[in-house]
């Protein structure tokens, strides 16, 4: 999954990042994991690209590793 924003137009902290994962099951969203992380970027005002990478690509496996990375 790839998606992009823009940053604002000013320099300034990020602010905190929260991370949510959700499985859907029959139309449903159930909560899996919630992660919040401070101090991690300050911004300049250019695009940045978001990247989610999983370790498997089986359906509703157990132990699987997610990845979620921000390129400025």
């Amino acid at each position: 999954m790839n998606s992009a924003g823009t940053n604002p137009t000013s320099v300034r902290d990020a602010g905190t990042f929260i991370v949510r994962t959700y499985a859907t099951i029959s139309g449903s969203d159930y909560a899996i994991d919630d992660s919040s992380f401070d101090n991690v970027y300050t911004p300049t005002v250019k695009a940045l690209t978001a990247t989610v990478t999983s370790n498997s690509v089986v359906a509703y496996a157990t132990g699987v590793k997610y990845t979620f990375s921000i390129t400025p």
